[in-house]
């Protein structure tokens, strides 16, 4: 299978993703919100989802209860020197992943080993025809606009074919950001927003600031309601509609 038809599984049409990250398990065990991972898979689904991020083991799981047509990203963990890439790619491609995604913890001792492991990563990737997102998390300075771009750039040069990272809190930060990128970036969403049209103005602002989407946790399956706020967020990413009207909307007035 190609790597773009592979691509246009996680980007809709419009060029625009909505991705729902479920991957939090490995590092936090059971969270609030993910306890019947399979409902929300079901309920994101509902709400216009276009693809789930998983951990192996739930994509081992849970794969025959992911609905057709939602695109599946496989989170594979953090960059780590002792880890064999090649099985794990491997084995994500025989589960039915679209994606491969790792986390970049950058601003460390170990970022110039990291960034080659990265490429390595990357070459595998390309030998398989399988994208590769990076999830690029300064440890220091997560909102840091040149910090970001610094990391972006970086994990353009090794073979990224997708970025997620944090939105640096304005549109012309982060327009700079995917400006010097040339690979498409998705924001994540961090710790829970409780304003709904924070969280829906924060998603507008970076689509207008170059951003093609989200991947977001805890925004969505902590919500009262996920498929609501699902279908909100779809409203802003791919309906291109006004934050108000989908917050009116949202609350059914």
């Amino acid at each position: 299978m190609s790597r773009s038809l592979r691509l246009n599984r996680v980007i809709a049409p419009d060029g625009k993703t909505l991705i729902v990250a479920m991957d939090h398990g490995i590092a936090l065990g059971v969270v609030k919100g993910l306890e019947k991972i399979v409902d929300v898979i079901v309920d994101v689904w509902k709400g216009g989802a276009d693809a789930v991020m998983l951990n192996l083991g739930m994509l081992k799981n849970v794969g025959n209860y992911i609905p057709k047509g939602l695109g599946v990203i496989a989170s594979i963990g953090v960059v780590n020197p002792l880890t064999s890439y090649r099985n794990i790619v491997e084995t994500a491609i025989r589960l039915g992943a679209d994606c491969i995604k790792i986390m970049f913890f950058a601003e460390t001792e170990n970022d110039n080993d990291n960034i080659h492991r990265l490429l390595e990563l990357s070459s595998i990737c390309s030998e398989w025809n399988i994208p590769l997102m990076v999830e690029v998390y300064p440890k220091k300075n997560p909102y840091n606009p040149d910090t970001i771009a610094h990391y972006v750039r970086r994990c353009n040069e090794v073979g990224a074919d997708l970025i997620k990272t944090f939105y640096t809190g304005s549109k012309e930060t982060f327009r700079y950001i995917t400006s010097i990128s040339m690979v498409p970036i998705v924001i994540l969403g961090g710790p829970k927003i409780e304003r709904e049209e924070e969280l829906l103005s924060m998603v507008r602002d970076a689509i207008e600031a170059g951003a093609i989407g989200i991947a977001f946790g805890r925004n969505i399956w902590q919500h009262p309601q996920p498929q609501k706020i699902t279908n909100a967020l779809k409203m802003v990413i791919h309906e291109n509609r006004p934050v108000d009207e989908v917050v009116k909307i949202l609350k059914g007035d």
